[in-house]
């Protein structure tokens, strides 16, 4: 059994589709199975799969009968997966040679981290260098409210979630919503268990293109349509379902209790801070929720 599980969900990848496997099957790790979960693809993407899958046996192909949406593809490739870590890798993204090397190396050497990664450097369509991304974290922080205060305050990209995770702790979180900012959700959930380590050195390289979701899909609709094809999702409720989802995070967690209160508390902090006015009016029903929450943790 391999040490690593790389998932890889894809749906119409056919641009960037190779220069990601490329990145992946050149890593200096390779302890690693490559499950690719194709979702329906209507362009060459099964048959880019196909060619390398039977050229390497660390790649597993699975196809589904129809688009599911990402939320249940993303989850798939972790249901299929049986190495002791796991890692998501998208279609348009790569991988410098030693980002599975150092991440794995990390996260062995650390084990009260649930998640090791390193920092991202985004690149344009052609694969040229646009910036360094870097936003300091306090992810590392032994005391899970901070982790978790930090990762949602404030927007970034979720990159952290394509580092390595142990994945007996992945499989104890509801895995990725069916809704906006779910990959933000997950983060925090994961943070709840334990810290995260940060290798300081950008060998994820997060591609900028015109079709990567967060740019092709504007509207809460649309993105929620992206992740579970025929949801409906109401802007104004979208952002008060984020915060309960956060206080059932809470519930969850196996945390003591002046943990869980501090983590309850920090959310309601949040509340009154990203809260916009058009909403403010269900900061009451929240705290209300997060209260029942308490009595029930």
């Amino acid at each position: 059994m391999a040490c690593l599980s790389i998932g890889l969900p894809v749906y119409n990848g056919e641009v960037y589709l190779e220069a990601a496997l490329v990145s992946l099957l050149g890593q200096t790790f390779g302890d690693f199975e490559l499950i690719i979960s194709d979702n329906a693809s209507t362009d060459s993407t099964e048959e880019i799969c196909r060619s390398y899958a039977a050229n390497d046996s660390r790649i597993q192909y699975f196809r589904a009968e129809r688009n599911r949406g990402a939320a249940w593809n993303f989850n798939r490739v972790v249901k299929l997966a049986g190495g002791e870590y796991f890692k998501w890798a998208a279609y348009d993204d790569l991988h410098e040679p030693l980002c599975l090397e150092m991440c794995v190396k990390a996260i062995r050497n650390h084990p009260d981290a649930v998640l090791s990664y390193t920092r991202s450097r985004l690149i344009d369509e052609e694969g040229r260098h646009i910036r360094d991304y870097n936003i300091d974290f306090r992810t590392h922080s032994r005391l899970p409210h901070k982790r978790f205060y930090d990762l949602i305050s404030r927007d970034y990209l979720a990159c952290q979630l394509y580092g390595v995770i142990r994945t007996a702790s992945l499989r104890r979180t509801s895995l990725l919503g069916s809704y906006p900012s779910a990959d933000i959700h997950l983060l925090a959930e994961l943070a709840l268990m334990g810290p995260f380590h940060e290798i300081n050195r950008p060998y994820f390289l997060r591609r900028d293109h015109a079709r990567r979701s967060v740019r092709a899909y504007t509207t809460v609709k649309e993105t929620a349509e992206w992740f579970n094809p025929g949801a409906v999702v109401h802007a104004r409720m979208a952002k008060v379902n984020r915060f309960l989802k956060y206080a059932s995070a809470i519930r969850r967690a196996r945390l003591d209790a002046r943990e869980k209160m501090l983590c309850y508390l920090a959310l309601v902090r949040c509340i009154g801070v990203r809260m916009p006015k058009a909403v403010k009016g269900y900061q009451v029903g929240i705290i209300g929720s997060l209260k029942s929450s308490l009595r029930k943790a």
